[in-house]
C-alpha cells in the first residue's frame, strides 16, 4: 500500500480532460484526481508521471516537479547524482564546497561554504525541506541560483540563532529579513519557501515567518537548491512544488 512506500509513483493519462457539454471534468479525469489527491494526503513522497498530456500537472500543484529523499549509500557523492524524481531531467551539480549522502540525508562535508542546485525549470515555486543544523554551523536552502556567487539563502544558523534570509550578488551577502530562533543541533525543521515574482515568503516549521518584497535579483532563475556552512549540516525531502 502507498502507507507502507518509501516513494509513490502514479501515471495519469488525461487528468485535465473536461467534457465539452457540461465544461465539467470528464468521469475519468476526476477519478484520477481523487487518486492522486488521496495518494498525497499520504504524506509519503508522490511523483506524478502524465503520460500523455502535460497540463495533467495543473491539476495536482501539490505534486513535486523536483523530488529527493537522498535514498543512497553512506559516501555517495551529491555531484552529478540523478534526484529522486525531475519534471526537468537535470542532475545535482554541487557549486561550492562539498556534499555527499549519509544515513539518506544530504550532508556538508567541508568546514567552508557549501552549495548545491538542480534545474528545476520553475523560477515561481514552493520550496520545502526538512534541516539539521550542526554545532555552530548554518543550513538551508539556496534558491533562484545563477552560479556560486548569485542567489538567495534561506537558513537556519545555530551560530547566531536565527532564521535568516540573504540576497547573495556578486558575492556579496545581504541580509533581507531575519528572525530570532535558537535551534537544536541534529533536530529535524521543516524550511518552505514560496517564491513568487519579487516576493519571498519563507517559514520554519509553519511559523517564525520572513519576507522580503523586493526580491528583484535573479527573479527569473530556476534553479534551486542546498546551502550549509561546516561540516555534518543534514538536509532531507527536498521538494520543489508549483505555488
Amino acid at each position: 500500500s502507498a502507507q507502507s512506500a518509501d516513494l509513490v509513483v502514479v501515471s495519469t493519462n488525461n487528468a485535465y480532460a473536461v467534457a465539452a457539454s457540461t465544461g465539467q471534468p470528464t468521469a475519468a479525469a476526476a477519478a484520477q484526481t481523487r487518486l492522486v489527491q488521496a495518494l498525497l494526503a499520504t504524506g509519503k513522497p508522490v511523483v506524478v508521471a502524465a503520460l500523455r498530456n502535460p497540463y495533467d500537472i495543473a491539476s495536482f500543484p501539490e505534486a513535486p516537479t523536483v523530488l529527493d529523499t537522498f535514498a543512497a549509500a553512506n559516501g555517495t557523492n551529491l555531484n552529478g547524482r540523478a534526484p529522486d524524481y525531475n519534471g526537468a531531467g537535470a542532475a545535482w551539480s554541487v557549486l561550492a564546497g562539498s556534499w555527499d549522502i549519509q544515513a539518506n540525508e544530504a550532508n556538508s562535508t567541508g568546514v567552508a561554504l557549501a552549495q548545491a542546485s538542480i534545474e528545476s525549470k520553475r523560477a515561481n515555486a514552493l520550496i520545502t525541506a526538512g534541516v539539521k543544523v550542526a554545532t555552530g554551523g548554518r543550513v538551508g536552502l539556496f534558491v533562484r541560483v545563477t552560479d556560486t556567487s548569485n542567489g538567495w539563502y534561506i537558513w537556519l544558523r545555530d551560530d547566531t540563532a536565527q532564521f535568516e534570509l540573504i540576497e547573495r550578488v556578486a558575492g556579496v551577502d545581504t541580509q533581507r529579513a531575519v528572525a530570532a530562533f535558537n535551534p537544536t543541533p541534529s533536530t529535524v525543521y521543516q524550511i518552505a519557501v514560496k517564491l513568487q515574482g519579487q516576493t519571498i515568503v519563507a517559514t520554519l516549521d509553519g511559523a517564525n515567518t520572513i519576507t522580503y518584497t523586493g526580491a528583484a535579483s535573479n527573479a527569473s532563475a530556476t534553479k534551486h537548491g542546498l546551502v550549509a556552512n561546516l561540516a555534518a549540516n543534514r538536509v532531507d525531502n527536498f521538494k520543489v512544488v508549483i505555488p
